[in-house]
């Protein structure tokens, strides 16, 4: 009879590979570097997951994959990277080998450490491990350059099909080897060996089906506010071994729970460290200098003298929690996480608007102090006054400088966080990080904002954030309700190339750098937009035909709902190839428009 593992093995990859035939072993081994990749990064989209099985016949590694800052990299989308020439944290190259057999003995891990050790010596024969070696050459190459000398390690997982008790005897009986050839790659590169069975990647697998985490919290610490809304506290070790998963000495955060949380992990920062170094020397007071958690549930359940809490999200806390796991999962003891409080809000919803609306309103109080900052500065003043004195179409953007400023009727409203939306989605070419990542590609503007004072930027700013409005309202309108209105950064970035097809843009250089434009360059592109915009029915036209094509590339809205938004995070010229031929193309439907 078949084990549950390979029934799951296969089950998994008819879906992740329909189109293939497949061997048992082939199965483990994919199924093994997926779930492995899963439960390691933040958010995972299923083309690059595809790249990491390697499919080659190399001695002692299945799977290849990098980690960057809790983002998903293989061998064929890291140069994206270095490409935009972003800074990194943390980068993980992960190797698997896995044996679908339970009879293993040393020989089958050896084998590992000594194509690692060719691919560090430069000794690979097979194109593949040429390929490996380019990859962690290049962005070890890319670290030495930054200002902060970020961290760089080998992640390698063995993977059987054995018991988790077998798999714990294994360990003792090969630890000895184990760490002489560990001794042997650390000349070159940290690494760190696991030992993976059955049961945990079992367990990963039915976390990422159901995509279901519970969580049951004593009623005496807990407050309803309403039918729909708790307040309270929680236990900080109940809540991560909830939403973690535990194998032997190894633990992994569940990541599905951050699915709608804005801002995701951002590694070892300043706060973060303070985090930990609270954890570590005034636990007892945690609770007090901690802002806490916010969550959403589907639905709770009212037990006898706990509330349970179904398919939970954490919304905000990302960094609270990650920095928690961290300590969790290198410490023996738990007894420091016990003594330590959370203040918590739990809050029942379902409907999608409504998660985002929750989820940005709880993020945007983190903004507060450096959106005041921002406001005194001169150029916002500017800014201000330049929206005020100018209209398209008789409508006035009103943009709310300061904080707690009321809305002005007659106006269309806006503030930092829809000016930024506005930018990423066209000067900064970077819609995939307006979608999925923009809290945290905002953090990485916000300082090149403080040094900025060129007045004609004001009328860039102005320009691009009515287009942003222009596409979001049309897209709101819109009677047939999917998931389209998902795509307002895409479609504002996919309008900003057409009309400035003509116009000399050049790429930003690098994420956070605000790029540099002359007054021709603003000009042009002001006019390009505002002649656009200026006619509706033009507008309207161009919209309509872009819906259109769009549906032909993986943008469209089943893709969107098949990948659960995944494919938005990804940067655009992955859902459409040939990106710049598309926007030449689409380029006569402004022509078909005007006749």
């Amino acid at each position: 009879m078949e084990s549950r593992i390979v029934k799951q093995a296969r089950e998994f990859c008819s879906s992740l590979f329909s189109e293939m035939e497949l061997s048992e072993s082939q199965e483990f081994e994919i199924f093994s570097t997926a779930m492995l990749a899963t439960t390691l990064a933040n958010k995972v989209d299923n083309e690059i997951l595809k790249d990491t099985w390697l499919n080659d016949n190399i001695s002692g590694i299945d799977g290849f994959f990098i980690i960057i800052d809790n983002a998903l990299y293989s061998i064929n989308n890291y140069s994206t990277i270095l490409e935009n020439n972003e800074d990194f944290k943390e980068v993980k190259f992960c190797f698997i080998e896995a044996k679908n057999s339970s009879h293993v003995d040393y020989k089958s891990i050896l084998s590992f450490y000594n194509t690692l050790e060719k691919i560090f010596k430069s000794q690979c024969e097979e194109e593949l491990l040429t390929t490996i070696m380019q990859c962690i050459n290049d962005l070890y190459e890319k670290s030495k350059k930054q200002k902060n000398i970020p961290c760089l390690k080998i992640n390698f997982y063995f993977c059987t099909q054995k018991t988790e008790t077998k798999i714990s005897d294994l360990r003792e009986s090969w630890e000895k080897e184990i760490k002489k050839s560990e001794e042997d790659i650390k000349e070159f590169m940290e690494i760190e060996t696991n030992l993976i069975g059955s049961e945990f990647l079992r367990k990963i697998y039915e976390v990422n089906k159901t995509e279901q985490t519970s969580i049951s919290i004593p009623k005496n610490n807990l407050t309803c506010i309403s039918d729909k809304c708790f307040i309270g506290y929680v236990n900080a070790l109940s809540i991560l071994k909830a939403i973690s998963i535990e194998h032997d000495n190894i633990k992994v955060l569940n990541n599905n729970v951050f699915e709608d949380n804005i801002r995701l992990f951002l590694g070892d920062t300043s706060i973060n460290k303070n985090i930990q170094e609270t954890v570590q020397h005034r636990s007892e007071n945690f609770h007090l200098y901690n802002n806490g958690l916010t969550l959403i549930n589907a639905k709770s359940e009212n037990g006898m003298k706990d509330y349970i809490f179904h398919s939970i999200r954490i919304i905000n806390g990302c960094q609270t929690i990650n920095s928690l796991f961290e300590v969790y999962k290198n410490s023996k003891s738990n007894e420091t996480l016990e003594n330590i409080i959370l203040p918590i809000k739990i809050i029942e919803a379902i409907d999608e608007d409504e998660i985002e609306f929750i989820a940005t309103s709880a993020n945007r109080q983190n903004q507060i102090d450096t959106y005041q900052l921002l406001s005194n500065r001169e150029f916002f003043k500017e800014l201000e006054k330049y929206f005020c004195k100018n209209t398209i179409n008789n409508k006035t953007i009103f943009y709310k400088r300061r904080m707690g400023q009321e809305s002005k009727q007659d106006c269309i409203n806006v503030d930092l966080l829809i000016i930024m939306r506005s930018l990423m989605s066209t000067v900064f070419q970077i819609p995939h990080r307006a979608s999925g990542y923009f809290d945290s590609t905002m953090n990485k503007y916000l300082q090149s904002f403080e040094n900025l004072n060129k007045e004609s930027y004001c009328k860039l700013i102005y320009i691009v954030t009515y287009l942003f409005i222009f596409v979001e309202d049309y897209l709101n309108n819109m009677t047939k309700k999917d998931k389209t209105h998902l795509l307002k950064h895409h479609i504002t970035f996919i309008v900003f190339k057409i009309a400035n097809i003509n116009v000399n843009i050049k790429k930003p250089k690098k994420q956070g750098e605000i790029p540099e434009w002359d007054n021709e360059t603003i000009n042009d592109t002001y006019n390009e937009i505002y002649a656009l915009l200026s006619d509706i029915s033009i507008f309207k036209k161009l919209m309509s035909y872009i819906l259109e094509k769009i549906n032909n590339t993986d943008l469209k809205s089943s893709k969107i709902a098949q990948t659960k938004q995944k494919i938005l995070y990804s940067p655009i010229n992955k859902a459409i190839p040939d990106f710049d031929t598309f926007c030449s193309q689409l380029q006569e439907g402004i022509i078909n428009a005007k006749s």
